[in-house]
This record gives structure tokens, sequence and C-alpha cells, in this order.
């Protein structure tokens, strides 16, 4: 795809302001990258991303009447447009609001619980930005529950759950962020690794029949009815996405199971590291899944967002003489495997060639 230099372009470009600013200089670092990102998200234009025009278009007919009882959008993200369209009837505020709320979030949240920003949100940048610019209730959805994190660690779960409640509004898949509440204070050891995938593969044999009657129950995601293994170009992204899980949760495995657990290296996390390896570990599953049924996708999403800060607090278990090999290779990966979903799939993220609003 010869429009691939954007985004080469952009990694390369928020790589060196990274390293510029390397020297305690986090706070200019993550301003200019916030800005750029929401600006390229904000001022999009409405083709970029897979359901850009689909949220405009919900934005523009909330502006003329809030009587959507026919939109399968949830009601906390119909009332959030209705507020917007009393500021302004520009379909571009939808936009421009919702990235500005998302990218910020985030923003706050990699600092606060990654020691290594840059990489954080180098790797956020290759591997989760374009789905910012796809996915607006669920990134929705998933910032609120990220706001609580704080409540799960220091266990307030009538606080976490309430937040949880509220991002159901703007997305129902957020109900399985309370997950996070009860996986936190668990250690973890290599039998219950193996229990956990034996018990995934029971559920990847059986459990496609079962879906295909929730949905129908449910009346959502109908379109997924019938999608089993093998056979639909569909199931294509969830084999790569489950081999990028399966890569992201062998590294973290090796590295907390055989890398000397020091007290310096442990230092490296401000999140428990077994939370962020049983993190890695449920996106495997919840990913492998979803083979069977594609809707699991929308799960998994809420523990694969973690690997951000995973993978580089894991890295830099490692001594100094290989850690800068492992970032290569690591951020060489990421970038090859999006480089070949942009090219071979391009219809995954429609975000490429990028085009602005004016």
């Amino acid at each position: 795809m010869s429009d691939l230099w954007q985004y080469y372009l952009l990694i390369i470009i928020v790589a060196i302001q990274g390293l510029f600013c390397l020297k305690n200089k986090n706070k200019a670092f993550l301003f200019i990258t916030f800005l750029e990102l929401f600006f390229i998200s904000g001022f999009r234009n409405w083709n970029i991303g897979n359901d850009t025009l689909s949220y405009v278009n919900t934005f523009i007919a909330t502006c003329s009447s809030f009587d959507m009882s026919g939109s399968y959008m949830e009601k906390g993200y119909l009332l959030f447009n209705k507020l917007l369209s009393l500021l302004s009837n520009n379909p571009q505020t939808i936009l421009i609001v919702t990235s500005f709320c998302i990218l910020l979030s985030i923003f706050y949240f990699i600092p606060k619980y990654s020691k290594f920003i840059f990489l954080s949100i180098l790797l956020f940048i290759i591997i989760e930005f374009s789905t910012v610019l796809t996915m607006i209730r669920q990134e929705m959805a998933l910032i609120i529950v990220l706001s609580g994190f704080s409540f799960v660690i220091k266990r307030h779960f009538v606080q976490f759950l309430v937040l949880c409640l509220l991002a159901t509004t703007f997305h129902s898949s957020a109900i399985v962020a309370i997950v996070w509440y009860f996986v936190y204070p668990l250690n973890i050891k290599i039998k219950n690794i193996i229990t956990i995938l034996v018990v995934t593969m029971l559920v990847f044999t059986f459990i496609a029949p079962f879906i295909d009657k929730i949905i129908v129950i449910t009346g959502r995601y109908s379109n997924y009815v019938g999608n089993i293994l093998m056979g639909e170009e569909l199931k294509t992204a969830s084999i790569v996405k489950t081999l990028i899980n399966l890569f992201v949760f062998l590294f973290c495995f090796v590295t907390y199971f055989f890398i000397n657990k020091s007290k310096e290296i442990l230092s490296n996390f401000i999140i428990r590291p077994q939370f962020l390896l049983l993190s890695s570990l449920l996106a495997l599953c919840i990913q492998f899944i979803s083979i069977r049924g594609t809707v699991l996708e929308r799960i998994a999403f809420y523990f694969s967002f973690f690997n951000v800060l995973s993978v580089p607090a894991f890295i830099n278990c490692y001594s100094k003489s290989i850690r800068l090999v492992l970032t290569i290779i690591i951020i060489g990966l990421f970038i090859l495997y999006k480089s070949t979903v942009f090219v071979y799939r391009p219809e995954w993220n429609h975000v490429l060639p990028f085009k602005f609003c004016f």
C-alpha cells in the first residue's frame, strides 16, 4: 500500500520526540504527542474509521430528534450525543470531543501506571491508535472504567462497580471490566495457567452454539450469528490477533517465571506484575475463543489494552545489555503486524490513506 508511509511517519515523529524528551521531559513529550494525535483523530475525514460515518449520522439525527428508539447504540452514548448537540450542530463535534476525551484519559492513565512512558505511548500508537479512529463507543467505555482503576488497586468494589455500570451505557461489553477487580489480587502459578488453558480449549470446542443462542435472545450482534470456525474471512482477523496475544503472553510468561525476580526488577511495576501477566493470558484465551465467536473480540479488548503497560515493564526486567535489542525486536514485530494488516486486510481498520475533514 503506497499510503503506508503515513503510518511510518507518525511512528518516526513520535519516536524522535520521545528520544529528545527522555531525560525528565515526559510532560513535554506527552503534551506534544497528545496534541498531534488529537488533531489527527478529532479532525479526521468522516470516511476514516470503519464506523465513523455511522457515528456522525447518529449525531446528526440526535440534533434534530432525541427519539432514537430504533438505534442499536446504547442510551448513555445517545444522551452524550444529545448533550453535545446543545453546544454545536456541527457533526465534527462528536469526533473532536470523543477524541479529546479518549486521548486525554489514556495520556493520563499511562503516565500514572507506567514507569516507561515513552515506550508505552509508542506501543499505544503502533498497536491501539487505529481503534480510537474506529471504535468510539467502546473506547469511551474503556476510559470510563480506566478512570476507576485506582478503585481496583485500593479494593473499593462499589465505586468501581458504579463506573462499570456507567460504562455499559456507552458499550455493553464494559461489564466484563468487573473481572479486573477479582483478578487483581490473585497470585499465579504455572499449574493455574495450564488449568486456564485447558478450560479455554474446552470452551473453544463447545461455545459456538451457545453464543448464537445468546445473540438471538439479546437481539444484539445478529450479524455474527453462524460465524463459527473457519470458512469466513472474518476469522483471519481473530486468528492473527490470537497469534499476537500469544506472543505477548509468552514474553510476559517467560520473563515472570524465568528471570530473577529481585526487588529491583519488581520495582519496574506500578501495577502488580501478576495482574499484567493474567491480563495477557485472558486476552489470549478470549481472543482464541473468538475464532469460534467473533463477537468475543470485544471482550478481549479490555485485557489486551494492558499490553502497553506490561510489555515495557517486562522488557525492563532484563539486563541493560539485552534491553535495547528486545525493545527493537518487539517494536519491529508490532509494526510488521500492523503493516501486514494495512496492506492485506485494510478493511479491518480503514484509516489509510488518511484524510482530514478540511
